[in-house]
C-alpha cells in the first residue's frame, strides 16, 4: 500500500473535486457489483456480460480519475483490490470467472500499456535523432500516425496491428528502448524491418502451458471476433488484444487443479513488482499481495518493464531482494522504492 500512497501524493497535479467525486462513486459501484449480495445485484451480474459491465465501468473510473488530477494507476490498483475471485450469495461464478480469467487480464492490461508507454516517449524525445519527436506528446502522436499509416499501407509484413505488437514487446525492458525508436524510424521511411530470430520452442511451450492451462478459454471464433472489435475501439494504443490464440484449441483436461493462494502457510514470501509492468501489471500484484495477507511483504519499484530483479536498475529494490535471498532477511513491511535515474 505504500506504493499506492506514493502515487496518490507525489503524482497528483491539481485536483478536480467534481471528477474525483464521480470517480469515487464509480469505484464504489464497481465494488458493490463485485462483492454485493442480494437479488438486485445478482440479477445485474447475471444479465450483463462481465467484460461489458466491468470493462466499461473500469474505463469510466480510470478516465474520471485521470481528469481529477490523480494518477490514473490508482484507479486500476483500487479496482484490482475490489475484484473478487469467489462466488457470493446465489452466484454460481464470481464476476472474474464469469468474465473468464483470460478476458479479465485483457481488460486490465491496456491500462498498464498506457502507464508504460510514457517511459518510452520520454526516452525517444530525449534522443531526437530517431525522429519521433522532441517532446513526449509528439512521440505519442507519431505512434498513432505510424499505426494509421501502416494500417493503410504495410511496409513488408508490418501492418498497423503488428506494429503495435512489436512496440508492445519492446517495452518489456528498458534496455530494448533504442530498438523501437530505430524501427519507427525505418518504418517511417518505408524500409522493411529485418527478420527477427525465431523464438525458442521451449519458451513458447512453457508460456502456453501456463496461460492456456490455468483457465478455460473460449472455443468459438465469434467470441474472439467480438472481443477484438471491442478492443480496437476501447484501447487504440494496443488494439485487438482479445484475438484468437492457441489456447482456444487447448484440451479441457488439466493435469492438476490450479493452486489456491491464501493467507494460510509459511510467512516467508517476498514479492517484487515494477509499477509499470506490461506482462504482470501492478494491479495483479496488489491483488496477490492481499491474498497472501501477513504471509508476504512486497517491494514496489518506481520503474517500468517486466522483471524487477536482478536486471532492473533500481538499487533500493535490488538490495531488498538480495538481502532476502542471501540471509533470509525479509522486509518487515511493504517498501515503495523511488525511481532510479532515467534510462539513457
Amino acid at each position: 500500500m505504500c506504493a499506492v500512497l506514493v502515487l496518490a501524493i507525489a503524482y497528483t497535479t491539481g485536483l478536480n473535486l467534481a471528477a474525483l467525486s464521480l470517480a469515487a462513486a464509480g469505484l464504489a459501484l464497481f465494488g458493490h457489483l463485485q462483492n454485493g449480495r442480494g437479488r438486485a445485484v445478482a440479477r445485474v451480474r447475471a444479465a450483463v456480460p462481465g467484460q461489458l459491465l466491468f470493462g466499461l465501468l473500469a474505463a469510466v473510473v480510470r478516465a474520471l480519475t485521470h481528469a481529477s488530477g490523480v494518477h490514473a494507476t490508482i484507479a486500476g490498483v483500487a479496482m484490482g483490490l475490489l475484484m473478487r475471485t469467489r462466488p457470493v450469495g446465489g452466484d454460481r461464478l464470481s464476476p472474474s470467472h464469469r468474465t473468464a480469467p483470460h478476458r479479465t487480464e485483457e481488460i486490465l492490461r491496456p491500462f498498464s500499456v498506457e502507464d508504460r508507454f510514457p517511459d518510452f516517449a520520454v526516452y525517444a524525445a530525449a534522443h531526437p535523432g530517431y525522429g519521433p519527436g522532441t517532446t513526449p506528446k509528439q512521440v505519442t502522436a507519431k505512434f498513432f500516425e505510424l499505426a494509421k499509416q501502416l494500417d493503410a499501407e504495410p511496409v513488408g509484413v508490418i501492418d498497423g496491428t503488428l506494429f503495435r505488437g512489436v512496440t508492445f514487446e519492446r517495452l518489456y525492458a528498458e534496455g530494448l528502448m533504442p530498438k523501437p525508436a530505430e524501427e519507427w524510424q525505418a518504418l517511417d521511411q518505408g524500409k522493411p524491418l529485418p527478420t527477427p530470430p525465431p523464438v525458442p520452442e521451449n519458451f513458447l511451450a512453457s508460456h502456453f502451458y501456463v496461460t492456456c492451462g490455468d483457465s478455460r478459454w473460449p472455443g468459438k471464433v465469434r467470441d474472439y471476433q467480438r472481443n477484438a472489435a471491442i478492443d480496437r475501439l476501447k484501447y487504440p494504443m494496443l488494439g485487438a488484444i482479445g484475438n484468437i490464440k492457441p489456447c482456444a484449441y487447448w484440451p479441457d483436461n488439466r493435469v492438476e487443479p490450479p493452486v489456491q493462494i491464501g493467507d494460510r502457510g509459511p510467512s516467508n514470501v517476498l514479492m517484487a513488482q515494477n509499477e509499470r509492468d506490461l506482462g504482470t501489471p501492478l494491479v495483479g500484484a496488489m491483488k496477490l499481495r492481499r491474498a497472501f495477507a501477513d504471509r508476504a511483504t512486497m517491494v514496489t519499484a518506481d520503474q517500468g518493464g517486466h522483471g524487477v530483479y536482478p536486471f532492473g536498475r533500481n538499487t533500493c529494490a535490488n538490495n531488498a531482494v538480495t538481502a532476502f535471498l542471501t540471509n533470509g532477511q525479509r522486509l518487515a513491511e511493504d517498501l515503495a522504492c523511488a525511481p532510479a535515474r532515467p534510462y539513457r
